[in-house]
Formats: C-alpha cells, sequence, structure tokens
C-alpha cells in the first residue's frame, strides 16, 4: 500500500469544497469580547452626585452648613443604586 502525498491544502471539520467563509464568522468572531453583564458597577458621575446632593438640601429645606452631608448622602445613595 502507497502512502499518499501530503496535501497542500488544509481541511477543518465542517468544510466542503464549496465552502467559502462568509463575513463575521471564523476567527474574527471569536476574537470579539463578550457584551455580557459587567461584573462591577460604573461609578456615578459626579454631575449625578451635584444633582442629588442638590435635591437634598433642596428637601431639607435649604438650610446652609450641610452641604459636606448632602454630598457624602448623595454619593452613598447613588453607588448602591446603580
Amino acid at each position: 500500500m502507497a502512502k499518499r502525498p501530503p496535501s497542500s491544502r488544509r481541511v477543518t471539520a465542517g468544510s466542503g469544497a464549496g465552502d467559502q467563509a462568509s463575513p463575521g464568522t471564523g476567527a474574527a468572531k471569536r476574537a470579539r469580547p463578550s457584551r455580557g453583564p459587567k461584573s462591577s458597577t460604573p461609578e456615578p458621575s459626579e454631575a449625578d452626585i451635584r444633582l442629588r446632593a442638590y435635591h437634598l438640601y433642596l428637601d431639607r429645606g435649604g438650610s446652609h452648613g450641610l452641604q459636606m452631608d448632602d454630598w457624602l448622602r448623595a454619593e452613598k445613595e447613588l453607588k448602591t443604586t446603580k
């Protein structure tokens, strides 16, 4: 029995003689990053915190002197809800 000469064409599983790669398949598709749920929640923006702190300021009657408390409370609220 004679040995076959090595083939210059590589055949992979599932490919036939007339198969051609279509766009978006193969290695390019596998290289794309996953678009599943993110593992960490994004931080609230400074504008979001500022707006929430302002609403807290209004809710307590607009009295001065507690702006740091309003900011910290707003930051904590937004981090737990996002």
